[in-house]
């Protein structure tokens, strides 16, 4: 029982919710008929606001004088919250 470890789907259930996650438990010692079987174990698991993923940006660039650029034109924002349901661009 103590090798026992839960893994969750990440980013599955709605920041900043929670839920309460069933187990059953069952343990055989081959010396009883039946194994000796727990259900009423639970586990909240809470949703964590993780933070959002800059890409696209291009560093150093040069401007000159009179000149321009437009450096946010192929930057993009993504949240992966929410089974990654946000996204802005």
């Amino acid at each position: 029982m103590r090798g026992l470890i839960y893994n969750p789907i990440e980013n599955r259930i709605t920041v900043p919710t929670s839920e309460i996650t069933p187990f059953t438990i069952s343990a055989n010692d081959c010396l009883r008929c039946l194994p000796v079987t727990d259900s009423t174990t639970t586990l909240t698991v809470v949703a964590v606001n993780d933070p959002p993923i800059i890409s696209g940006t291009v560093s150093n660039q040069t401007v000159y004088q009179n000149g321009s650029l437009r450096p946010f034109s192929g930057v993009t924002i993504t949240a992966v919250d929410d089974l990654t349901l946000q996204r802005c661009a």
